[in-house]
């Protein structure tokens, strides 16, 4: 399978540079090696788009034009060769495995694991209908939009999903859903969609991060966010949430740095244009979470 991270430049007869991920090639030779190296490149490696034999990808002359250059391409990290377990029939799915094979010495068990994990989003439709498609596009598996997790009662029933996204416009079904999803020590996000503003996160992991509660003030003293209108609703600020909560939602299933999502909460002002994101901490006394993972505590000797 081709990665899709590669780059050509030519940089002058018989000289070339080929980006591959985060490493660059400075490449010399006979012009017209480099030229039958460069239509190799560029016509006949982006046709390798799934993980299947070749001869099922290609027509004959490309395979035999393809094979002097095998072997480097597959040292270069041009040609990536996924383990049989692992399906590549998609494009997300093909960007998503050249990530993580630029990261990780093990890509085939990180990328299978990935694809195991799913996410639930609900909320309202016109929301669900454009963020699920970003989720997929980021490579990940998206569940089916099922009832509304605000709603009164038990969860929906079935496997259960990696995280949640719960979409809503007023405090109190987040609230509730707060409270369920702690009990279920369930890694969610809330979003809240307000007029001027919307809400991501905190992105809860119960134990490890603080909740909705921990976030929020204990009397608050005015109504922070008025009912959604037209213009957190309209099809730019969807995707720009949307956007930020596909990204955030790979890194929290994907980590592969010492930043993570977990606890953060970025507000968007869609009047200004402008986002700014905090971190919550840990309430050790929240009526939500603190049952359900309680903190450490260590005493030292004075």
């Amino acid at each position: 399978m081709a990665a899709t991270d590669v780059g050509l430049r030519i940089r002058g007869p018989g000289r070339c540079e080929i980006d591959v991920g985060p490493r660059t090639y400075a490449l010399t030779a006979e012009p017209d090696a480099v030229r039958q190296l460069a239509d190799v490149l560029t016509q006949v490696v982006p046709t390798i788009r799934r993980s299947a034999p070749v001869r099922r990808q290609l027509s004959p002359d490309d395979a035999r034009r393809l094979e002097p250059f095998v072997k480097r391409f597959r040292d270069m990290g041009i040609l990536l060769f996924p383990g049989e377990k692992v399906r590549l029939d998609d494009e997300p799915g093909r960007r998503l495995y050249s990530y993580i094979c630029r990261r990780s010495e093990d890509p085939d068990r990180i990328f299978a694991g990935l694809r195991e994990k799913c996410i639930a989003v609900s909320g309202p439709e016109e929301v669900v209908s454009v963020w699920s498609p970003l989720l997929a596009e980021q490579g990940l598996s998206v569940a089916e939009h099922g009832r509304d997790i605000t709603e009164h009662g038990p969860s929906p029933s079935g496997s259960a999903p990696a995280l949640r996204i719960v979409v809503a416009c007023d405090e109190a079904g987040l609230a509730a859903a707060n409270r369920r999803l702690c009990a279920e020590a369930t890694d969610w996000v809330p979003v809240l969609f307000g007029a001027q503003r919307v809400r991501i996160g905190p992105w809860v992991r119960v134990g490890e991060s603080g909740c909705l509660r921990c976030h929020l003030p204990a009397r608050p003293t005015r109504q922070a966010f008025r009912p959604a209108g037209w213009a957190t609703f309209q099809p730019g600020c969807l995707h720009w949430a949307g956007g930020l909560v596909a990204h955030l939602a790979l890194r929290s299933l994907l980590p592969m740095s010492a930043e993570h999502a977990w606890g953060r909460v970025t507000t968007l002002d869609v009047s200004s244009g402008e986002q700014s994101s905090v971190t919550t901490w840990r309430d050790p006394f929240c009526p939500d979470c603190a049952a359900h993972a309680p903190a450490a505590r260590e005493w030292v000797a004075p």
